[in-house]
């Protein structure tokens, strides 16, 4: 079967990543020239199965967008919670980080995606004279080097390269870039993605579905063997038959076709024996083995299969049990992420403003709902001395304040009784007894 140029890439990981990590540290004709340090295992080997696997496209964009993509808020542990002109300079940069109209929360989404796939995710800030950050914004992960000073980063794209400084305490001559990277014990420069195990499993899989595919094109060959007994086929009979099955006997569209051989020989016998290709194939299942690399790859990611909707009758369970499962995912996978990217975001980005009491909080994924939601609040509410009360729980909830009803004094309610009593009266008096 004809391989292209990335499926020998995949062949080299499968067979030995070693040599592939010493050869990525080689400068490409793109860096010579910079002194930078090239990432253990290349940018375009590790996106290629981002483009090719299902399963883990599903994991790294669903991963990016719970971490980074439901949005933020600013806090504050400080008493007075007023909002003051830090706070409102600050929302300002993260309402309109840039002037391309993107949000904050979008460029938070695409650094994530960069580093769930790749390990690694770069954002640049540019600051105005006063030092404070101005704007912000996203630099794709594969177009990034790390300077083998460790003092700052190459962007190289083709031929145009940009240099970028390292995140420091006062404004430079260029802009910085700030790189989110998930540790490697193996590398100083760069990170390695949660995924990285999994790799010879894609590409297992994708050699599964590659055979099935030449195979379904091909007509499946190899199905019959024709036989010539008693004498040969001519060299032009051979090749005429042999054109004949490749232009006519594979491919969707020519499905059912019939083939006819004949031979002015009367002692020549021609006979076609299929193969039973299923014998060959009695060991090996193409669905089973696709599920195990299935579940492998998402287990790698860590996430829950049922987020991505894999259902299998083994497990089946309640609420309870898929309320369990995001929980662990949640409090075990995603919070210690957004607590890194928090971290590095307020003593960076906030921090340029100088001494304040807000930080930056990104919102977390909820796995309530809202029956639970309304028990644990009625509970509350049922308490000796009620931690909240009714209308700071409809706040809480995004409801707004009850109407104000406006109370009728007892004069008023006993003159309307009074009204409605003397009109049944005078129809009683109207009416004839029987």
């Amino acid at each position: 079967m004809r391989k292209s140029a990335r499926h020998s890439r995949v062949d080299m990981f499968m067979v030995d990543m070693e040599p592939l990590a010493k050869q990525s540290r080689q400068a490409t004709p793109d860096t010579k020239g910079l002194n930078i340090v090239e990432p253990r295992h290349k940018w375009k080997d590790l996106l290629y199965f981002l483009d090719v696997n299902t399963w883990h496209r599903r994991c790294v964009y669903l991963k990016a967008a719970i971490t980074g993509a439901l949005g933020w808020q600013l806090i504050t542990d400080n008493e007075n919670k007023d909002i003051d002109e830090d706070h409102r300079a600050i929302q300002a940069l993260l309402h309109t980080p840039n002037a391309r109209g993107q949000t904050f929360s979008l460029l938070l989404y695409h650094l994530l995606i960069d580093y769930y796939a790749l390990g690694n995710g770069w954002l640049e800030v540019v600051r105005n004279n006063r030092g404070q950050v101005s704007e912000i914004y996203h630099i794709p992960a594969r177009t990034m080097r790390c300077k083998a000073d460790s003092t700052g980063y190459w962007q190289v794209r083709s031929f145009k390269k940009v240099e970028f400084a390292a995140w420091r305490n006062e404004r430079g001559s260029i802009n910085e870039a700030l790189h989110l990277k998930n540790y490697d014990p193996m590398d100083d420069y760069y990170g390695v993605p949660e995924w990285l195990p999994a790799m010879a499993t894609m590409g297992l899989d994708r050699e599964c579905v590659e055979y099935n595919t030449y195979s379904f094109r091909n007509g499946m060959t190899a199905r019959f063997i024709i036989v010539v007994e008693g004498g040969e086929l001519t060299r032009k009979a051979r090749s005429a038959l042999k054109k004949f099955i490749q232009s006519n006997m594979t491919g969707i569209k020519n499905a059912g076709r019939t083939i006819v051989i004949s031979s002015d020989d009367p002692n020549v016998k021609i006979r076609i024996e299929r193969i039973n290709k299923d014998a060959n194939l009695k060991d090996l299942s193409f669905t089973q083995s696709r599920q195990y690399s299935r579940d492998e790859i998402v287990s790698a990611h860590g996430v829950p299969p049922r987020m991505l909707g894999i259902m299998s009758a083994g497990q089946l369970g309640g609420a309870g049990e898929i309320k369990g499962q995001m929980q662990v995912f949640r409090d075990i996978i995603i919070a210690p992420e957004q607590r890194r990217l928090e971290q590095l975001i307020n003593s960076t980005i906030l921090a340029s403003f100088g001494k304040h009491k807000w930080r930056l909080k990104l919102n977390e994924i909820d796995i309530t709902d809202p029956q639970a939601d309304a028990e644990y609040y009625a509970k509350l509410l049922n308490l000796p001395d009620p931690v909240l009360d009714v209308e700071e729980v409809r706040s809480e909830l995004g409801y707004p304040p009850r109407p104000q009803r406006t109370e009728r004094s007892e004069p008023v309610l006993w003159e309307g009784i009074a009204r409605s009593l003397e009109g049944i009266r005078q129809v009683l008096e109207k009416t004839e007894p029987l």
